[in-house]
C-alpha cells in the first residue's frame, strides 16, 4: 500500500470519527433539550392544574367498595371522600374553611405525588427571576406575605403602607382617578425585598391553581379581605376612549374593541375601600369565559335545596323566607345575606332559640321580621296584589316539591283543625280577610295539582285523551280517582291527628 493510500485512509477515518462524534453530540443535546422542554411543560401551572383536577375527580368518584379495602380503611376513605366533596361544594360559595381544606390537599398532591420541589417549582412561576414576574405574580406574592403577618387585613395594610388610595393622574385619562397601576406594584415588590422559602413558593402556586379550578380567579384572595367589596367586568370603556370617539365621530371603535385595543369587560377589576372605588389596573380575568365562571359561582342561588353553606337561596319575599327557615338544616345556625337599598350586602349568622311550647313540642325562634308598608292608589295596589299572588303560588309549589324531596316533613302541614286555630288567632278583620284569601289561593293551587280526586287529575285525563285521540275507559279512570281519594283521606286523617296532638 502506497503512502498516498495510507494518508487517504487516515483522513477518511478522522472525518468519519468527527462525523460520528458530531451526530452523537447533536443527538445528546437534542435529548437534553427534550428533557428540559418536557420538564418545563410538566411543571407549568396549566399541567399541574389539570393533574389536580384529575386526581380530585378520581378521589370523589371512585367506588370504594370495588377496591377490596378493610373495614377500617373503607370507613377512613369514605370520610375523606365525603369531606372532600363537601369542601369542593363549599368552595363554590367562598367558605374559607373549605377553601383551606382543599388547598392543603392540593399542596399534598403536588409535593408528594406530582414531584414539585425547589428545583422545578420556578417552571410554574419564575420566583428566582423577578424581571420575568408579571404584576399579578408580584401582587399574589405580596398578598401572601402580608397575609402571613396581618391575616385578612393584608390588603388594607398594603394600601395604607404605600398610600395607594389617593387620586392620581394616569396616561390617557383627563381627570384624576383612584387606581393602582402595574408600575406601583413593581415598585412595591422591589422595595419589599421578599425572600421566599420553598413552602412559601408552593403556597403561592397552590393558590394560583386553586383559584382557577374552584376559586374566584384573580379576585379569590381579594374577596376574602376585610374591605368593602370587589367588582369585576362592569367598568365599561375608559373615559379617554369615549371622548376620542365623540370627537372623531368614527365607528372604528367597534373594530378596536374586538381586537382588544381597548379594555374589555373582563379586564376591569375594582375594589371598594373605605368609601372609594379603586381600579386594579394590573389585574385581569383574562377571558370573558373566566369572568362568566366566577359570576356564576358568586350568584349560584337559583337551584332549590337545603339552606346551608353548600346550597343557598335567593329570595325577595317574606313568604319564601319563612318557608326556607322551616327546612331541615343540619347546622345549629342559618346564614343570611341581605342586600340593602344602597346596594351593599351584609351577612348575618343567626342561631335560633329553642322554645318549648305548652304541648311539649319545640319551636325554633329566629327573632327576625319585616315591617309593614302601606300602599295607596289603585295601580300600586293592583301591582302589589299580583306580586303577592305570585309569591304565594310559587311558595305553595315549593312546599309541594319539598314535601316529595324530603326537605319538609308532613308534620309541617296543618288540616282543618290547624286552620281553625290559625283563623281563630286573627285579631282584626284585615287579618281575617288576608287569611281567607290565603287559604283560597292555597286551595286553588292544590286543586290544580294533577292528582287523583283533584280537578287537576281530571284535566290530566283530558290531556291524555287529547293525545290518544280516544276516551280512557271509565273503569280505569274510576279506579285511578278512587285510589287517589283513599290516599288523600288517609293523609287528611294523619294531618288531623297531628293537629289534635299539638292542641292537647
Amino acid at each position: 500500500m502506497s503512502l498516498t493510500n495510507i494518508l487517504l485512509t487516515i483522513i477518511v477515518i478522522i472525518l468519519a470519527g468527527a462525523g460520528i462524534a458530531y451526530f452523537v453530540k447533536k443527538n445528546k443535546n437534542a435529548e437534553i433539550e427534550e428533557e428540559i422542554e418536557k420538564d418545563e411543560k410538566t411543571y407549568t401551572l396549566e399541567a399541574m392544574r389539570d393533574y389536580v383536577k384529575k386526581r380530585l375527580d378520581e378521589i370523589t368518584k371512585v367506588n370504594l367498595y370495588d377496591i377490596g379495602l378493610s373495614e377500617e380503611e373503607l370507613k377512613r376513605r369514605k370520610n375523606k371522600k365525603y369531606a372532600l366533596k363537601k369542601a369542593l361544594k363549599g368552595c363554590t360559595y367562598g367558605d374559607v374553611n373549605d377553601k383551606r381544606y382543599v388547598k392543603e390537599l392540593i399542596s399534598d398532591l403536588l409535593s408528594k405525588e406530582y414531584g414539585v420541589n425547589e428545583a422545578n417549582i420556578s417552571s410554574s412561576i419564575p420566583f428566582d427571576m423577578p424581571s420575568l414576574l408579571t404584576s399579578q405574580d408580584k401582587f399574589d406574592i405580596l398578598i401572601y406575605v402580608y397575609k402571613k403577618e396581618f391575616g385578612y387585613e393584608a390588603l388594607t395594610q398594603l394600601i395604607k403602607r404605600y398610600n395607594l388610595a389617593i387620586l392620581k393622574y394616569i396616561q390617557g385619562e383627563t381627570k384624576p382617578c383612584y387606581v393602582i397601576t402595574d408600575d406601583e406594584i413593581d415598585e412595591i415588590y422591589e422595595n419589599e425585598k421578599i425572600v421566599l422559602s420553598f413552602q412559601d413558593k408552593l403556597e403561592v402556586v397552590v393558590q394560583r391553581i386553586y383559584q382557577h379550578y374552584k376559586g374566584y380567579s384573580t379576585i379569590d384572595e381579594i374577596r376574602d379581605m376585610n374591605i368593602d367589596g370587589v367588582s369585576g367586568g362592569v367598568s365599561g370603556l375608559p373615559e379617554s376612549f369615549i371622548s376620542q370617539v365623540a370627537q372623531t365621530g368614527t365607528t372604528d371603535y367597534i373594530e378596536q374593541v374586538s381586537e382588544h385595543k381597548v379594555p374589555r369587560a373582563c379586564d376591569s377589576i375594582w375594589i371598594f375601600f373605605q368609601g372609594k372605588s379603586i381600579r386594579l389596573a394590573f389585574l385581569s380575568f383574562g377571558t370573558e369565559a373566566e369572568l362568566k365562571r366566577v359570576c356564576q359561582n358568586i350568584y349560584k342561588y337559583n337551584n332549590p335545596g337545603q339552606l346551608s353553606d353548600i346550597n343557598g337561596y335567593k329570595v325577595n319575599t317574606w313568604d319564601k323566607v319563612t318557608l326556607i327557615m322551616s327546612y331541615k338544616n343540619d347546622k345549629p345556625y342559618t346564614e343570611f345575606e341581605v342586600e340593602k337599598k344602597d346596594g351593599t350586602i351584609k351577612s348575618y349568622q343567626i342561631t335560633p332559640l329553642s322554645k318549648i311550647n305548652e304541648d311539649g313540642t319545640e319551636t325554633k325562634v329566629f327573632g327576625i321580621g319585616v315591617g309593614d308598608k302601606e300602599i295607596r292608589g289603585f295601580l300600586p295596589s293592583l301591582k302589589f296584589a299580583f306580586t303577592k299572588l305570585g309569591s304565594i303560588v310559587s311558595t305553595m309549589l315549593l312546599i309541594i316539591i319539598n314535601l316529595f324531596t324530603g326537605k319538609l316533613s308532613l308534620s309541617a302541614l296543618s288540616g282543618p283543625v290547624g286552620m281553625y286555630t290559625v283563623v281563630k288567632s286573627a285579631g282584626t278583620f284585615r287579618q281575617l280577610l288576608y287569611l281567607t284569601s290565603y287559604l283560597s289561593i292555597n286551595l286553588a293551587v292544590i286543586n290544580a295539582i294533577p292528582f287523583p280526586a283533584f280537578d287537576g287529575g281530571r284535566v290530566l285525563f283530558v290531556i291524555i285523551e287529547a293525545i290518544k285521540g280516544s276516551k280512557v275507559k271509565p273503569e280505569v279512570e274510576n279506579v285511578f280517582h278512587s285510589v287517589g281519594f283513599i290516599l288523600l283521606m288517609l293523609l287528611m286523617v294523619y294531618i288531623t291527628i297531628q293537629d289534635i296532638i299539638r292542641l292537647t
